[in-house]
């Protein structure tokens, strides 16, 4: 039975077809974890809820590039340098993290 159950799960995902509520909470538990120590990752601002000048999540997904495709370039590319200590390091996601973590962020548009 349980074996059945993942073989749905991963041909599902191998067609196209995850679960975007899935995606959307799997996002949120990445942005935690990842990104939370700079980023207020939450729907809700909080006065101090982050440790930068990092925007929130929520400013984000009001943001005009918001697309997948947007966050994967954003992601592989993005690193500090000497002459800009400020800017965000490449984190080394995966793809299928980037797509889980833009769900998220998307789902904050919508709130």
């Amino acid at each position: 039975m349980l074996a059945c159950g993942l073989f749905g799960l991963l041909t599902s995902a191998a067609w196209g077809q995850g679960d975007p509520a899935g995606d959307i909470g799997m996002g949120k538990e990445l942005a935690q974890k990842l990104c939370s120590f700079c980023h207020m990752v939450g729907s809700e601002e909080q006065e101090g809820a982050h440790h930068s000048d990092a925007p929130s999540f929520k400013s984000m997904a009001e943001g005009q590039k918001t697309d997948t495709e947007s966050f994967r370039a954003f992601f592989n590319t993005t690193q500090t340098n000497v002459s800009h200590t400020g800017a965000m390091p490449n984190p080394h996601l995966r793809n299928d993290e980037i797509d889980k973590i833009s769900a998220y962020i998307r789902s904050l548009g919508t709130q």
